[in-house]
């Protein structure tokens, strides 16, 4: 941060000299040189306090953006979870389909759908989708 050169109001300048020429500490001359010092000390407490807001408003920032990607993790992962069970829901009216498919073209003779049928409903056994859904051969 860059420095800045202020001035001390009037009240606190003779507040200084007050409480350090008159209590002794340093002679009338010496003040002005002790007054610099004391600004420039209070310039470079300024500069290390606003260097550290800058830090604490980084990390904030830095802990916010690390908040906000755990969110849209845990959320892309509750929405692909969704997606999935809604994926499985429809897979499993699928196949309640085919098995009436094929329970219609059984009581019908068709066996070109009934072969149709008990290939796709084969599939849904061979990787184990919806088995709690049963079909008689």
């Amino acid at each position: 941060m860059e420095r800045q050169q202020e001035d001390f109001d009037t009240d606190a300048e003779y507040a200084i000299l007050k409480r350090e020429v008159l209590g002794g500490r340093f002679e009338q001359d010496h003040v002005p040189q002790y007054l610099a010092r004391i600004r420039e000390l209070l310039l470079d407490a300024q500069c290390v306090l606003a260097e550290y807001q800058r830090q604490q408003s980084e990390q904030k920032r830095a802990a916010i953006a690390s908040e906000y990607r755990a969110v849209m993790d845990v959320y892309r992962t509750v929405t692909a979870a969704r997606q999935l069970r809604d994926a499985l829901d429809l897979a499993g009216e699928v196949k309640r389909m085919f098995v009436q498919r094929y329970e219609l073209a059984k009581s019908l003779g068709d066996e070109d759908t009934m072969r149709f049928c008990e290939d796709i409903l084969e599939t849904f056994e061979k990787h184990h989708i919806n088995d709690h859904i049963e079909w008689k051969r």
